[in-house]
Parts: C-alpha cells; structure tokens; sequence
C-alpha cells in the first residue's frame, strides 16, 4: 500500500472514532484491590507502554507539529473526562537535561 494509501486508512479510523459515542463505559468483573501476583496464570508477562504525548507536551514547538490527539483534545474537550490536553504534559520536550542528568546519578 502507498504511503498515501496509509493517509486515507488513518483518516478514515480517526473519522470512524469521532462517530462512536464516548458514553461507553466499563465496569470492573472484580475487585481491583485483591489483585496480586497469584491473580495470574504462571508465566504470564506484565508489560507496560507510553507514547509520546503522555511525555513530551510542546507540539508547536521545535518544528514537532500537532499530533491527533493534540488536535482531537482541543476540538473535543468534553470527551475528555477532566477536560485536560497534551499542551504540557510532564514537559519532557523541555526538561529533558534535567531527566538526563538524574538518571546518572
């Protein structure tokens, strides 16, 4: 598929996730509190992820330019529980030196 072919498929998920409701909701089957280790079958892996804009913040600085969800939280605010954005986040983009330098210590 062309690098074109990829541009519609990404519109086309982004346009179909604006036309589902926000209402969904998920309820827990059991109690978060009582969770453990043993909770799980033997060998299972945790794992975890981040992105970008959960860290990084500044999106129309450096060149970066918005990502969707720069633009979604800004067109959407009212889809977003507590009405926050990614326009700071933890500020990565601009404390990195700070990071940097904890970590070799």
């Amino acid at each position: 598929m062309s690098f074109q072919g990829y541009r519609l498929l990404l519109g086309l998920l982004v346009f179909v996730g604006l036309l589902i409701d926000n209402s969904i909701s998920v309820t827990p089957s059991h109690h978060t509190a009582s969770l453990n280790r043993s909770s799980f079958p033997a060998g299972f892996i945790f794992g975890t992820a981040s992105a970008a804009y959960q860290y990084e913040g500044a999106a129309n600085e450096g060149g970066k330019g918005k990502s969707m969800w720069d633009t979604y939280t800004h067109r959407y605010p009212g889809r977003i529980a507590d009405g926050s954005n990614g326009d700071v986040a933890i500020d990565q983009y601009h404390r990195y030196k700070v990071y940097t330098v904890s970590t070799h210590n």
